[in-house]
């Protein structure tokens, strides 16, 4: 089951075959990498799922990235992944208009049904299989007129657990709720940082309250080779 490729879908990104791709693993969540000498089409992840308490504990720096409260909530498995991919696309390509478009959502969820219920929170139907809510909020807003304040003290911490974040085009924070299975609730930190022409280094954080035991380390491996391996192109 692409579990993965239907709720965190990298391959938007424009990765293309004239690249070769690495999937390189790392251990500590918070990793950090050297752009400098990291290549095109370089996809670094992180995966941890297990115990919220227990995750929480050995890196406690993460509580402070939850923008919905997650972890003031009671459930049995916390996915919490990181990802740092270096994309053949100008930062500017990520802009504000696009990525809260439907257009947006739409072409990362292939096949579904998007519909818009008010500006940057929309309604996904993956054929029937999978539904939920998506609100996203960004940095291009004006961040005193968002209601929710965790999502302001999110995004700046995010910054300051990967420096490099600091000096993004965009950032964003995605608010996923209402799950018919699978999940319970979940948030994506996103930052879209230049890096030079045509280079761009997107940074992913995730945090997931999991109620479904088909959530694997094996289905994201999976769909991150699926995602960065094959031609893609920025819709």
């Amino acid at each position: 089951m692409r579990l993965f490729y239907l709720l965190f879908p990298l391959a938007y990104l424009g990765l293309g075959s004239s690249y070769a791709s690495h999937l390189i693993k790392k251990e500590e969540p918070n990793f950090s990498v050297n752009y400098q000498d990291a290549q095109i089409n370089d996809v670094y992840y992180s995966y941890k799922l297990g115990n919220p308490k227990e995750i929480l504990a050995k890196y406690p720096e993460f509580l402070y990235l939850d923008g919905i409260k997650l972890f003031h909530k009671s459930f049995d498995r916390l996915m919490l992944a990181k990802v740092i991919a270096f994309v053949p696309q100008n930062a500017q390509d990520f802009n504000i208009h696009y990525v809260i478009s439907p257009e947006y959502y739409q072409a990362q969820f292939t096949g579904s049904q998007i519909t818009k219920l008010d500006s940057g929170l929309f309604h996904v139907n993956y054929s029937d299989q999978l539904q939920f809510n998506l609100s996203v909020t960004s940095d291009a807003d004006d961040m005193s007129s968002v209601q929710n304040p965790h999502f302001i003290n999110a995004i700046e911490r995010g910054k300051k657990m990967t420096l490099m974040a600091s000096s993004s085009y965009l950032s964003t924070v995605e608010q996923l709720s209402h799950f018919s299975e699978l999940f319970y609730n979940g948030q994506i930190l996103t930052y879209y940082i230049p890096i030079g022409s045509r280079k761009t280094m997107v940074l992913k954080y995730y945090l997931f309250s999991v109620q479904s035991p088909l959530v694997s380390e094996e289905d994201f491996i999976k769909d991150l080779k699926h995602q960065f391996f094959h031609k893609k192109s920025l819709p």
